[in-house]
């Protein structure tokens, strides 16, 4: 998988006009549930490269090397990014250009997350929020601000706009941990692992076999007690791999039903629009509407009809992503 995986969450506007807002609380799950699923594949994803890393060193006499471990800090209003090996920060000079500039641009986004914090504590009942670093993950920062609070104000821009830039944030954060420790594909991932278990079921007279039939990984020989006979460490890494492998197998078949349920949204949409004023009419002196409501309500569903209409970049880039990963589980079982 490239860098940037993560797919921003969709945040639609209240209407305030009930056909209106019933219809767009569908569509945000209808399109929020596919970047769920590309999400939590990626999350997976990058946790078996993690453990990858640690299986390569094992597959491999000469592995590239292990610069060390990302930790960010919070300091003056910026995050900062240091590298540990065994508690041990690791200076500069060690660290090659490639990675030191990506660790200064996401320096430099910080900032942007810290300016739009300043604009969500003018938010009433938001004005000590802050952020921290997440406490089991030392790459990934978390907004803390009341939750009550927050879920009152989550479809205001601010709020918005803070969420989509600290998702795209920790995203980068995480992806360059990752090439701190050396970097492994998929592809490779799959082949470690199937080379090491194999090692493993050898030297106990078991064995292990997957093939390929028509792009689909067919698990043809699995011992019933597999998990029971690897190393912790190889245990986990077959169970990242057939979950990644399972699920993105599955998202590919559901692939035509996502993009018949977007299209449908576009459909519902279009037919929506012209019905504004209409909608307004009939609920104008019940709700007492007045002009600078309308106008916001009016602004608000324009908004979310062009999220829908853009709807198809979400799944264009879904379909990238699973497509990627099926190409890339599959040449690691044919290799191995």
């Amino acid at each position: 998988m490239s860098d940037g995986n993560k797919i921003v969450l969709t945040v639609f506007r209240e209407v305030k006009l009930t056909e209106y807002d019933s219809f767009f609380t569908q569509a945000e799950s209808t399109i929020n549930h596919v970047i769920n699923e590309n999400n939590n594949l990626d999350d997976t994803v990058i946790l078996y490269q993690h453990l990858a890393v640690d299986l390569r060193k094992q597959s491999l006499l000469d592995p590239p090397p292990d610069i060390g471990f990302l930790k960010v800090e919070i300091s003056d209003e910026i995050f900062r990014f240091l590298v540990h090996k065994r508690d041990i920060e690791v200076p500069q000079e060690k660290i090659p250009k490639s990675i030191l500039e990506q660790m200064k641009q996401l320096e430099e986004k910080s900032k942007t997350l810290f300016k739009r914090l300043g604009k969500v504590r003018q938010l009433e009942g938001l004005e000590q929020s802050s952020f921290a670093v997440h406490e089991k993950n030392p790459t990934q920062i978390v907004f803390i601000g009341d939750k009550e609070v927050v879920r009152k104000h989550e479809r205001k821009d601010y709020i918005i706009d803070l969420n989509r830039s600290l998702s795209k944030f920790n995203d980068g954060s995480a992806r360059l941990a990752l090439k701190l420790r050396g970097d492994v594909t998929i592809f490779e991932a799959v082949h470690f692992t199937l080379k090491l278990i194999k090692q493993e079921l050898t030297q106990k007279n078991m064995s292990i076999k997957l093939s390929v039939h028509e792009g689909r990984i067919k698990f043809d020989e699995v011992p019933e007690n597999l998990i029971e006979n690897l190393p912790e460490n190889l245990a986990l890494a077959w169970k990242y791999m057939t979950e990644i492998v399972e699920k993105s197998e599955r998202l590919t078949q559901e692939l035509p039903e996502f993009k018949q349920k977007f299209d449908d949204l576009v459909i519902k949409g279009k037919e929506l629009e012209p019905k504004f004023d209409e909608s307004v009419e009939k609920v104008k002196e019940k709700e007492k509407l007045n002009e600078k409501k309308i106008e916001r309500a009016k602004a608000a569903v324009t908004t979310n009809l062009g999220i829908i209409t853009e709807s198809s970049t979400v799944l264009t880039e879904f379909r990238a992503n699973i497509k990627d990963i099926c190409g890339q589980t599959v040449r690691g079982v044919q290799k191995e």
